[in-house]
């Protein structure tokens, strides 16, 4: 058992190198997917392959990773989190490989549309397959290492990853398309960037110990919580399902961005692609502001964070369903995904401190889960339902939102996240000196 530090201990150089390195892993992975999705369509219409298929690529390779986060999970518990990291960054980088092989294929006339698109799933299924291990072994690490008090500011520090890596993705992908290679440059080049990142982990990761249950032994087969177990944990399972109801609204609100900016400015897609890129970045920074400026600041707690995180991404949601003109869908989506900026490390965090030390690794795989899950049914409701009512999906999500809001009062679990331990046993509360952040 480790012992635990004060909360304002400072952070030794060897725990900001592990976060620092940490981030890069998971903004690594977050640009290069979103660097992907800025030329897919692009390819997909070069090559002959039907928008709709071009979408199911990405939802392949989200319902793979829904499948398998929990699986991963439990392999860093009993293997150690930075091997699962290597497994998963190693699975990104041969995912990009594969990818921008295919594709250079197939504007090259070497192999038809349909084989280009069956390339194409292969590749992404790599990735959410085995590219999947890398997330929830990097939200454990952490949590194994950040003391009660400052997991909401380590995990939102993490998240901000995320983020960034969604503002570096579009940002330079249209200066990755390189000479003899095109539109397959941005995957050859974070192909290249997966391999660095890759040596970074094996090098100077440290492994640390791994963590031990109550009585202090380490972790097996026999005694590490099931994924099918964790679903049902009555300490988790509000926190699943408010933050499966809230990706879902932020997973349509992204697929739907598109198609609200061509509609309100009235101009072709092409046209809107700039439009769309402007929005996206804002929606980024609204979310690295969230977890990097306002969450540090405020210092404030799982259950504020759900219930403010909710009530902004209510307005946006609200705002954007009648939205005038092009400056107030950028604002709209500004402020919704600021919304869902502080909300999404509030449940992260609070599930995380609703369970002991060496549990961290199935709420870890939890969470990935979510991310994965609503991507695969939710954005293709919504898009239906844009398609009937414009305004509707929108006053869906805020429906939605706002009962989430309630829940985040009246839901014990929610409501005293953060505020109450997770166990009345000492001994289960175990960390390291905390990871800063970048």
């Amino acid at each position: 058992m480790t012992t635990t530090t004060d909360a304002a201990t400072p952070a030794k150089p060897g725990h900001r190198l592990a976060f620092g390195i940490l981030f890069a892993v998971l903004m690594l992975a977050a640009s290069g997917n979103t660097a992907l999705q800025a030329v897919l369509a692009v390819i997909g219409r070069k090559v002959g392959i039907q928008d709709t298929l071009i979408v199911g690529v990405f939802s392949l390779s989200a319902l793979a990773w829904t499948v398998v986060s929990g699986f991963w999970a439990r392999r860093s518990d009993i293997h150690g989190r930075k091997a699962m990291v290597l497994v998963g960054v190693a699975g990104f980088g041969l995912s990009m490989l594969l990818f921008g092989a295919v594709v250079l294929a197939g504007l090259n006339g070497l192999i038809g549309a349909g084989a280009t698109f069956v390339g194409m799933l292969v590749a992404r299924s790599i990735y959410g397959f085995v590219g999947s291990a890398a997330t929830p072994a990097a939200q454990a690490y952490v949590a194994d290492r950040t003391e009660r008090q400052g997991r909401v500011q380590a995990l939102a520090s993490l998240a901000s990853a995320v983020g960034l890596g969604t503002v570096i993705g579009p940002a330079i992908a249209p200066f990755l398309v390189l000479p003899g290679i095109g539109l397959a440059g941005p995957m050859m080049v974070f192909a290249l960037m997966g391999a660095a990142v890759w040596f970074a982990v094996a090098r100077y990761l440290p492994a640390g110990d791994m963590p031990r249950a109550t009585d202090g032994s380490r972790p097996t087969r026999a005694t590490v919580p099931t994924a099918k177990n964790a679903w049902r944990d009555p300490r988790v399972r509000a926190f699943v399902a408010y933050g499966f109801l809230l990706t879902s609204c932020q997973a349509i609100n992204t697929q739907a961005l598109a198609f609200v900016v061509i509609d309100t400015l009235k101009i072709t897609a092409e046209k809107a692609e700039h439009f769309v890129g402007i929005a996206m970045m804002a929606g980024a920074l609204a979310t690295v502001t969230a977890q990097q400026v306002l969450i540090p600041r405020f210092g404030m707690t799982p259950r504020a964070l759900m219930r403010w995180g909710a009530a902004c991404a209510v307005a946006g949601n609200a705002l954007i369903a009648f939205a005038p003109d092009y400056y107030t869908v950028v604002m709209a989506y500004g402020l919704m995904t600021l919304g869902y900026g502080l909300a999404r490390p509030g449940f992260t965090a609070g599930a995380s401190l609703a369970v002991g030390a060496h549990e961290q690794g199935m709420v870890a795989g939890l969470m990935a889960a979510i991310n994965g899950a609503c991507y695969v049914v939710g954005p293709l409701l919504g898009m239906a339902l844009y398609e009937v009512w414009r305004p509707g999906p929108f006053l869906v999500n805020a429906a939605i939102l706002a009962v989430l809001i309630v829940t985040a009062f009246v839901v014990r679990t929610l409501a005293r996240s953060g505020v109450e331990p997770a166990s009345d046993n000492p001994a289960e509360e175990t960390s390291s000196a905390n990871l800063p952040p970048t």
